[in-house]
């Protein structure tokens, strides 16, 4: 018994002094999970949470890094501007020579050059200016214009648990690139049908359509709750609550593919359809009637989105689009004629418009209601016509209509128009008519004035809009050996701004010009503006793209403001999880780390016990029976 006991009370202190031995070797008061369970699972949590903040920390450090190469950008950026309007302002006054101009222009397209090399400003591999596809150029020159094939998203980081911060400006914001854009100029109207998802309509109340309880009530059917939980199209919705309910009531889809109808046969029977608790999908499925309306619910449009899936068939509320005709797509230099013929999706129809190589992209825009098309080529127009159906039209995205304001013609300069008469369009027969357009507010308003003043002067001239192409055609009737032309009055400048003014070189039709066409405004078509100004020795192109500069420098200054203040935003980030890293250290090393003082104190003890343990053992076992027996 004394052996055991003794043999083990020395384990013990052996064991202590080993502990304290390897505690003083490492640094570390807890060396594995047993040693203290609860310590150790605090220490794994807080090692986890000061991965992380040093995760932040190197996110943190590479948005400063960025935004401080983005600052000095935007800085070279402001001084290049400066001194291409400072051109500008030299060469509009009639002292300066065409040589002059000539030389200046030069000048600007080499700017034009520095500047794009400056857009495609790179760090660490990722170019800023490029949204999210940062892994190509986003600026090249392409035909005297310049490409931008990033995108516009904003590039963010994550600087805590939840939280994330922008790091980059747009090319948009800095730039002005990617503003050219041609939109539905309405609702598609896109038609739902058994196969379209819940997840693609807007809802009535365009929240979307959040699956619940439907609760349809009758006066003789009674009162029926319905999970549509499990519904993903809208034939499953219908399906759905058509199997709960008695035959005689039933649920169904419009013919115009846009809302739902609930219809009960029964004699006499009124009809309601609540929410069940906090739900939302009467309201959103448009069938929301909260008191007894009579044997028939018509529910609200729910809005179909449109999907990259969607058939033509299904637009305009299932009377489709003209796909015969086709559409011509002009943008700067390059010209085509796209044929939607074999198109059966509004996919078919994005891709053919995005493989056409006119520098166009076109995409389904935000809202879901229409499609978009976006010029990638700063400095060129970009126009949208019909080849002589209603292709475009259909679509929303023909951009010379009876419908156009006058206001937003030639870039949004308008008409220019004066008291009296504003042009005189003479006939091959010499009979003549005086046009005035005061109070025309669309091109279908100006074409009216024309026809008016040609049939109250009784002159055989007929205006219209061009089939094919964009602008407004003139036809002379008359038959008569001269020309047909048409010539300002009173220093108005209506005729040129409708594209009308000039002769017919052949043929009975002054055939008008597109003066609507969709232009970038950015730095880049400024630049391109100016320099083509001055090659043409135009003093007004000159003065319009110097304002345009001009007003491009505030904005740019207000970007450079914004850039400095997501800077500070982030500096202060850096200061706050570099305060919480140092708190989280502190606690990780209250938990691991060893008190040296009191670990070599212990260790002394354990040292000394041991010391103790072998002494009195040395006593004990050197005692035999004899000595009991005294």
């Amino acid at each position: 018994m004394q052996t055991q006991i003794l043999l083990s009370g020395m384990r013990r202190s052996m064991v202590q002094l080993l502990q304290s031995q390897e505690q003083l070797a490492t640094g570390l008061r807890v060396l594995r999970p047993s040693d203290n369970p609860i310590d150790t699972t605090g220490a794994m949590r807080l090692d986890d949470t000061l991965e992380a903040q040093e995760q932040y920390l190197a996110n943190i450090d590479y948005a400063s890094k960025a935004m401080n190469l983005a600052d000095a950008t935007l800085g070279s950026v402001h001084n290049l501007t400066v001194e291409a309007h400072d051109l500008a302002l030299e060469n509009v006054g009639a002292t300066a020579t065409a040589d002059q101009r000539n030389a200046a222009a030069t000048l600007i397209d080499s700017i034009l050059g520095q500047l794009v090399t400056l857009g495609n400003t790179e760090y660490l591999g990722t170019f800023l200016f490029a949204g999210m596809r940062n892994d190509v150029a986003p600026f090249a020159h392409e035909d005297g214009l310049v490409r931008y094939v990033g995108d516009d998203s904003q590039v963010s980081i994550q600087v805590s648990g939840d939280i994330n911060e922008p790091v980059n400006l747009t090319a948009r914001q800095v730039f002005g690139t990617g503003s050219g854009v041609v939109a539905s100029s309405e609702d598609l109207m896109t038609a739902a049908a058994g196969a379209t998802r819940l997840t693609d309509l807007s809802g009535a109340m365009n929240e979307g359509v959040r699956n619940g309880t439907l609760v349809i009530e009758g006066s003789v059917i009674g009162r029926y709750q319905i999970d549509t939980s499990d519904c993903e199209t809208v034939g499953d919705l219908i399906a759905k609550v058509n199997d709960a309910l008695p035959a005689s009531v039933s649920l169904s889809l419009e013919a115009s593919g846009r809302s739902l109808r609930l219809v009960s046969s029964n004699g006499g029977e009124t009809l309601q359809v609540t929410e069940s608790g906090q739900g939302t999908i009467a309201h959103d499925l448009g069938l929301y009637q909260p008191t007894p309306g009579g044997n028939a619910i018509a529910g609200d449009d729910f809005g179909p989105r449109l999907v990259p899936q969607t058939p033509l068939s299904r637009l305009h509320q299932n009377a489709g689009i003209d796909q015969a005709s086709g559409i011509i797509i002009t943008n700067g230099t390059k010209s085509i004629t796209l044929d939607f013929s074999s198109a059966t999706t509004i996919q078919d129809v994005i891709s053919t418009i995005n493989t056409s190589g006119v520098g166009v992209e076109a995409r389904i825009s935000p809202d879901g209601t229409g499609i978009e098309i976006a010029s990638v080529l700063a400095g060129g127009n970009l126009k949208i016509a019909e080849n002589g159906g209603t292709t475009a039209a259909d679509l929303g995205i023909h951009t010379f209509t009876a419908a156009t304001a006058l206001a937003d013609l030639n870039g949004g300069a308008g008409v220019d128009e004066v008291d009296g008469a504003d042009f005189r369009v003479t006939a091959s027969d010499g009979s003549a008519f005086d046009v005035d357009i005061a109070g025309a507010a669309t091109v279908q308003d100006a074409i009216d004035a024309i026809n008016a003043a040609a049939g109250a002067s009784g002159v055989a001239v007929q205006a219209s809009l061009a089939a094919t192409g964009n602008g407004i055609i003139l036809t002379d009737n008359t038959g008569g050996p001269g020309t047909m032309r048409v010539a300002r009055l009173n220093y108005s400048n209506a005729a040129e701004d409708l594209g009308i003014l000039g002769e017919t070189s052949g043929g009975n039709q002054i055939v008008g010009t597109d003066v609507n066409p969709t232009k970038e405004e950015s730095l880049f078509a400024y630049l391109i503006d100016l320099r083509e100004g001055l090659l043409a020795n135009d003093t007004q192109a000159i003065e319009q793209a110097g304002a345009k500069l001009e007003s491009y420098l505030d904005e740019l200054n207000r970007y450079r403001g914004r850039l400095g203040y997501m800077a500070r935003a982030i500096e202060t980030r850096r200061e706050r999880t570099e305060d919480a890293t140092l708190s989280t250290k502190a606690l990780l090393s209250e938990i691991k780390d060893l008190d040296y003082t009191e670990a070599i104190t212990r260790f002394q003890q354990y040292q000394t016990a041991l010391q103790a343990n072998l002494t009195t053992g040395g006593q004990i076992m050197n005692t035999s029976l004899l000595d009991f027996l005294r």
